[in-house]
């Protein structure tokens, strides 16, 4: 009988919590126990009622054995389709903070196994503690742990921040000018020439689920990015393109680019930030500015714009939030809280980085674990930071590339599909080896897409270490 895959993933932090899942006739429940591990469900013809076309995947958080969040997808055995439910939009799939916990979660929408992708869809769901507060926590204040230097934490990062929501697309696509806007981008980044056969109602609608497949790599906002424990945050601030900029709404505004597809503002992602840092007085964090990636055509800001607007910005906090710079990397916890500068702002610096081009373009985890294993002490001689990136990039795998361009849809993310995947490799390696390889006093930087309580959690759980 026809049947249709979905492997299903969690990690649970906090205690108390199980997660279900269930198909008709079939499930199981996770507890912590299942971290790190996946499990294979299948939606069965065989398990279907008489005239039932769909049967329900779902999965439920339960707190001491009470539900209390679950969600859940309608996929026909015969076509393997997602035919409702409320999963089958990416960027609707935000993490639900209930009090002193978090949950997030994932659903990749498989398609019939192309260009190497599964097919088999992807499910991932994750518990851990509220990590709001977590840097007051582990070196409170007047602690002697807050007479150590920054550079001891290890800190969590979503990857891309600034591409976590579809608005200033959406925004810039509806303009008076959107299709000229459309064409433009499409054509910058290659993409025209794979939509010339497709007929322009068609190429209208598809263009946004283009963008999201390609570019999309966070679905929360900064707020809830740092409840969930993020206090590393790379932004690449630059205009729209040149080929864009004098059709756009809000020509002079700098946000976010992924190459020249535009996310956040980054006046916005400032405020979010400060705003953050007003209600969490112990919370320091750091904003690395890069430009690498971004096409020529987007004008970088002057040092002078750069200036501006964050002191614009920190003017308005109500507990003298002030940005520092890579110097507060190298002094006290306590001195940066009493003397405001709990925002360290640093440009282009010196990283040893994990990531490589052709690792990281790829389907499965191997590449980036090996790369992971040949991080050693003596390479982080020279540099700011560390950076353990967990993601991969499979949309620089040509044909992904042309089949997120053809088969683009609201679940289908190329970066989703190898999301949950890849954690259950990289982040046990992070979890039991990067403190043992990498023994440099400097600020260590654990990175990820669409940034969950296990990422969070695993490096939670490095800071443990390192301030005992």
């Amino acid at each position: 009988m026809p049947s249709k895959g979905v492997e299903c993933y969690s990690y649970i932090g906090a205690p108390g919590y199980t997660i279900d899942f269930a198909v008709p006739k079939g499930g199981f429940t996770a507890s912590s126990g299942n971290n790190f591990r996946s499990h294979d469900l299948e939606i069965d013809a065989k398990a279907l009622k008489l005239f039932e076309a769909t049967g329900r995947f779902q999965w439920t958080v339960k707190k001491d054995g009470q539900a209390i969040e679950g969600r859940y997808a309608e996929i026909s055995p015969y076509d393997g389709n997602v035919h409702s439910g409320n999963m089958s939009k990416i960027m609707d799939e935000k993490s639900v903070i209930h009090g002193d916990s978090i949950i997030t979660y994932g659903f990749y929408g498989a398609g019939p196994g192309v260009a190497g992708l599964t097919n088999k869809h992807q499910c991932y769901v994750t518990v851990s503690p509220n990590y709001s507060s977590w840097m007051g926590t582990l070196a409170p204040v007047a602690s002697g742990q807050a007479s150590r230097p920054f550079s001891t934490f290890v800190l969590p990062a979503p990857h891309d921040c600034g591409m976590n929501n579809m608005d200033t697309i959406s925004s810039i696509m509806n303009a008076p000018n959107g299709s000229k806007i459309r064409d433009a981008l499409l054509g910058r980044l290659g993409i025209i020439k794979d939509l010339e056969a497709v007929a322009v109602e068609a190429a209208k609608n598809i263009a946004p689920n283009i963008m999201l497949s390609l570019a999309m790599t966070e679905k929360d906002s900064i707020s809830t990015l740092l409840a969930l424990g993020a206090r590393y945050f790379e932004f690449r601030p630059a205009y729209m393109h040149d080929d864009i900029r004098s059709l756009c709404p809000n020509p002079n505004t700098l946000y976010f680019q992924h190459a020249c597809i535009p996310g956040l503002a980054y006046v916005d992602f400032l405020r979010e930030i400060v705003s953050f840092l007003d209600t969490y007085p112990t919370e320091i964090v750091v904003i690395h500015l890069r430009w690498d990636g971004v096409l020529p055509g987007c004008a970088k800001p002057s040092a002078d714009e750069l200036s501006r607007t964050i002191t614009s910005v920190t003017s308005g906090s109500r507990t003298g939030v002030k940005a520092g710079d890579r110097t507060c990397l190298n002094r006290q916890i306590s001195d940066l809280r009493s003397s405001g500068q709990r925002i360290i702002i640093v440009q282009m610096d010196a990283t040893y980085s994990s990531y490589d081009d052709a690792a990281y373009a790829t389907l499965i985890p191997d590449p980036i674990v090996s790369r992971l294993r040949g991080m050693n002490t003596s390479g982080q001689a020279g540099n700011d930071f560390t950076l353990l990136q967990c993601q991969g990039t499979a949309s620089s795998i040509e044909k992904v590339w042309h089949y997120s361009i053809v088969a683009s849809n609201t679940s289908d993310s190329c970066l989703l599909e190898t999301k949950a995947k890849f954690d259950t490799a990289t982040l046990p390696w992070v979890r039991d080896n990067a403190l043992n390889v990498l023994r440099a006093e400097q600020t260590i930087v654990v990175m990820n897409d669409f940034l969950d309580g296990a990422t969070t959690d695993v490096v939670i759980g490095l800071n443990r270490e390192r301030f005992r």
